[in-house]
């Protein structure tokens, strides 16, 4: 148990990531869609993440982490580059 852990000063692992996958429609849409569950604590406290995906195939930690975590990153580095560069938009032919 975490918290046991905590109180009793025992390393503490830096993060616990779980994962796990659940199909769900809101009201307003046509059919239920696949959605991916990340949840993290840390010592800073919990952190949790949804996403909504039509992908199949993978299970949601592959996905979550190699998938959506790379498409993420891609969009740091262009918001790194812009900044950089002080541009406001790039463009590609």
């Amino acid at each position: 148990d975490l918290w046991a852990a905590v109180q009793t000063h025992d390393v503490v692992p830096e993060a616990v990531r779980l994962f796990d996958e659940f199909d769900y429609r809101a009201r307003s849409w046509p059919r239920a869609w696949r959605v991916l569950l990340k949840a993290e604590v840390m010592a800073l406290g919990q952190n949790s993440r949804f996403i909504v995906t039509s992908l199949p195939g993978l299970d949601a930690g592959t996905l979550y982490e190699e998938i959506y975590c790379a498409r993420g990153q891609a969009e740091n580095y262009i918001k790194h580059l812009k900044g950089d560069l002080a541009a406001d938009r790039t463009s590609c032919t």
